[in-house]
């Protein structure tokens, strides 16, 4: 009966290679997975960066539309204060 691959009453030596294998195997597709880890954590730096920096924009942007609104509202009680004294 063969088990893992050898046959029970394999040499040490035909054991050893076969964990061997499986060890470089093993060992590449770790390599492989942290590999494709580290893309995805660069990836997703950079997009939250780019998040960072599109909140920033609608914060200035806000900010910025509440000063013109502001600025508008009181222009606005003005032109009717100088209406109503004509």
């Amino acid at each position: 009966m063969v088990t893992g691959g050898l046959a029970p009453d394999s040499s040490k030596e035909a054991q050893l290679c076969l964990l061997w294998s499986a060890l470089q195997r093993t060992r590449s597709h770790l390599n492989s997975v942290t590999w494709d880890l580290d893309t995805q954590r660069s990836q997703h730096l950079a997009e939250m960066a780019e998040v960072r920096k599109s909140l920033e924009q609608i914060r200035f942007f806000t900010d910025h539309k509440d000063v013109l609104a502001h600025e508008i509202q009181n222009e606005n009680d003005l032109l009717k204060d100088q209406m109503q004294r004509l």
